[in-house]
Order: C-alpha cells, then sequence, then structure tokens
C-alpha cells in the first residue's frame, strides 16, 4: 500500500485543496499519539483500545474548545488578506496593463 503509485494519488501533497498547516495538524496529532504508545505498549488489547479511544475523544473535546477562536482569526487574516492584497493585485494589474481574464488562463495553464 505505501508504494509510488498508491502516493501518486493518495498522498496529502496531491490533493486539491490541502494546505501545509492541514499537514502539520496530521503530524501534530501522529506526535501526540506516538507519546501515548509508550504508555500503551504493554497493556492488553482492550486497555490498549480504551486508551486510544480516550485519547481521540480528549483530543477532539481539546480542538473543539479552541475552535472558535480559530475560526475568528481566519476570519480576520482572511478579511486582511482580501483588503491588503486584493489592494495591491489592482494596482500591479492597472501598471501591467494585466486583466482578470488573463490571469485565469495563466491560472489554467
Amino acid at each position: 500500500m505505501h508504494n509510488y503509485a498508491y502516493h501518486d494519488v493518495n498522498h496529502p501533497n496531491t490533493i486539491k485543496g490541502v494546505a501545509l498547516e492541514d499537514l502539520s495538524t496530521m503530524e501534530y496529532i501522529f506526535s501526540m499519539f506516538n507519546n501515548l504508545a509508550s504508555v500503551i505498549c504493554y497493556i492488553t488489547v482492550h486497555n490498549h483500545q480504551l486508551f486510544i479511544n480516550l485519547f481521540f475523544c480528549q483530543w477532539d473535546e481539546d480542538q473543539y474548545l479552541s475552535l472558535g477562536k480559530m475560526l475568528l482569526d481566519n476570519y480576520k487574516q482572511a478579511l486582511c488578506i482580501i483588503k491588503d492584497d486584493g489592494f495591491k493585485l489592482a494596482q500591479a494589474k492597472q501598471s501591467l496593463g494585466i486583466t482578470d481574464e488573463t490571469l485565469n488562463v495563466w491560472f489554467k495553464e
């Protein structure tokens, strides 16, 4: 399953819309989960599953607690980008004589 053909289609870097931030979240989860491995490696299968379930339930709760702040911060950041970069883009397009249609053609290339 971990071969070139699989990764060529399913690797997160090849999925449209996946950003570096998404990958860092996955890396963080796996890092935290690896810390759990040293605790549960010698316990019974049943307790092993209980600890894994507890780990992810706690992780979910922690994420939901900070979700509102993250959404607000991302919204503020998006507004700043639209305001600042939109103005800069308009200036650059005007000075270079580029239209929105030209940008769309470049994007498709």
